[in-house]
């Protein structure tokens, strides 16, 4: 890697080039990079796919259950940001080219050369590990080719790969990283199962409950799948579907790129993302049959448009529901496609048929309020709890439900329903039942499950209220931390002297409640480099030249998020 100068020619160059590729984003540019890893590319995340509650930025490459191959850059340009969470990407490093875009690598096990001695001075100059730096201007320049970084499997993660994106350098829109690679993909799509759901007085089958299908128990593909048998359905539906798309050699459940849904040969539904805006990255719940992810796990597609959900890259028609009437009868087609063009077909027939014996509706409960998606409003509890829904905050107008019952130190709110998608999150204030300096300094908002076991999901005192904000419906309640977290070693012994080729010193750290807020090392009372991993509650210290051969001092000093601290000291011989 080298560190060049900054010159005007550079300057112009880097200029003349980004403006006259930048309008050019959204086409397909086959080997304008290389490859960031010299070995074959297989995908085991795919762009767009569905996560968590967001969509997937970038493509996650196969790297065969291993740490440690060699990252390059894969054209010329110069470090534009690093960022180290304990969590998240791990180990990020962002790269802006001179032809309009901007690559990411995420997960890294460790930066090399100039950008690793920079991200070391860094942290020790301000004495921490996480951090996210924007470089205002060019620092560290890379050439195509260089090494950048080592593999790893840093942040949340299931196991190692490389995270890798490419952005538009000016609007920041995470792009299909296949549009400019051409990866050797022969596997279509295949569907694993589907669901019919009735709104309202609507039933399917018998039922108003969600209807759901396996069609492909041994996950193969193939590019026609025979027709399924009829189904009765009444009223007002909409379809949802599971399906995945295979890459070569990998068991990995990779997600589809394109979706549509026809009914009777016309189009009612397409979801195709090839590029999308952060500003809708977490938007997931808006396309996926929220209540049956609830209930089993699985992101469905769903062909239904919820009120306040409205992306860029769906279409619909009709809100994607069908209208069955009596003694109707209707094709269903689902037809999906990768990159590739590589495609999957299924279709099955609904029959409008009315049964006597059909549940049409469920039991209503009591609503308390109506919320209007498009309008700030605020419920007032009984005891004086508030909850406040800002404009948008929902994917769909609802009539509130709401329950309340005596607990510990407040009321327990039972808070609509877990099964309503929230698009941004809200402000609850819960009323303690008295005021005192545990309230006032230890307390939390915690969200109480079906079996009774809770979670913090964070809040500060004030003003007579501990409040947060929450990004899902449920059972919340006020609760007091005054519990430190927890250090065990786990690959030394206190007072016993270190085998001449360890290179750690590993520590295991755990919290009760609100979870672990810092954390920080000194070996003989200088502050030195711990490395959290934050889905193995794992701190790391890399030997170096900072403890010394005989006795050292090891302090650890952990902060939970309530303020409670813990500090172990050790006797460590080397």
């Amino acid at each position: 890697m080298k560190k060049k100068s900054l010159s005007i020619s550079f300057f112009i160059g880097f200029i003349l080039v980004f403006f006259s590729y930048s309008t050019l984003y959204a086409q397909e540019y086959k080997n304008i990079f290389s490859s960031p890893l010299k070995i074959p590319l297989y995908s085991t995340g795919s762009f767009a796919e569905l996560r968590g509650s967001h969509f997937h930025s970038g493509l996650d490459i196969r790297t065969y259950g291993k740490t440690g191959y060699n990252v390059y850059a894969p054209e010329d340009g110069y470090v534009s940001r690093i960022k180290v969470q304990a969590y998240g990407g791990g180990k990020n490093l962002y790269i802006t080219h001179p032809n309009g875009y901007t690559t990411v690598y995420m997960h890294l096990e460790r930066y090399c050369g100039e950008i690793e001695k920079w991200v070391k001075q860094h942290q020790y100059a301000n004495q921490v590990y996480e951090f996210d730096y924007t470089f205002q201007k060019p620092k560290i320049y890379v050439t195509k080719g260089d090494t950048i970084a080592l593999s790893g499997e840093s942040g949340s993660v299931a196991g190692p790969h490389l995270h890798f994106e490419v952005r538009n350098s000016k609007t920041e829109n995470p792009i299909n990283p296949l549009r400019f690679f051409d990866v050797e993909d022969t596997i279509p799509p295949y569907i694993e199962s589907l669901a019919i759901t009735p709104l309202k007085k609507a039933s399917v089958n018998s039922s108003s409950n969600t209807y759901t299908w396996q069609i492909n128990k041994d996950k193969k593909t193939t590019d026609s799948i025979p027709l399924f048998d009829t189904i009765d359905c009444l009223g007002n539906i909409y379809f949802s579907i599971l399906a995945f798309d295979p890459s070569k050699n990998s068991s990995i459940r990779n997600g589809v790129l394109s979706f549509e849904l026809y009914i009777n040969n016309k189009k009612i539904f397409s979801h195709k993302v090839n590029e999308f805006s952060f500003a809708n990255y977490g938007y997931v719940d808006a396309v996926i049959n929220y209540p049956l992810y609830i209930k089993t796990g699985e992101r469905y597609l769903s062909s239904r448009l919820l009120e306040n959900g409205k992306l860029p890259y769906d279409n619909y028609v009709n809100n994607g529901i069908l209208n069955v009437k009596k003694d109707s009868l209707y094709k269903i087609e689902w037809r999906l496609a990768d990159i590739k063009n590589n495609k999957s077909n299924y279709a099955f027939f609904v029959r409008g048929f009315e049964q006597d014996n059909a549940i049409r509706n469920n039991t209503l409960k009591p609503s308390v309020m109506h919320i209007d998606y498009n309008e700030n409003t605020t419920y007032k509890a009984s005891d004086g709890s508030l909850f406040m829904f800002s404009k948008n905050c929902l994917y769909e107008s609802i009539d509130l439900e709401h329950y309340q019952r005596k607990g510990t130190y407040s009321d327990v709110h039972t808070l609509h329903n877990i099964f309503e998608p929230v698009k941004k999150k809200f402000t609850i204030k819960i009323k303690p039942y008295k005021v005192n300096d545990l309230i006032k300094n230890k307390s939390t908002i915690v969200k109480i499950n079906s079996k009774g076991g809770f979670s913090s999901v964070g809040g500060i005192y004030r003003d007579g209220f501990v409040e947060t904000k929450i990004g899902d419906f449920g059972v919340f309640a006020i609760w007091i931390d005054t519990t430190a977290p927890d250090v065990k070693p786990l690959n030394f012994k206190p007072n016993k002297k270190l085998s001449s080729n360890q290179k750690t010193l590993k520590a295991k750290l755990s919290d009760n409640l609100t979870g672990i807020y810092s954390y920080k090392g000194y070996i003989n009372g200088k502050w030195v480099l711990m490395e959290y991993d934050g889905k193995n509650a794992m701190l790391t210290y890399f030997i170096d030249e900072t403890l010394k051969e005989g006795e050292n001092t090891l302090k650890i000093v952990v902060t939970d998020k309530n303020n409670n601290t813990k500090t172990e000291t050790y006797t460590i011989i080397r």
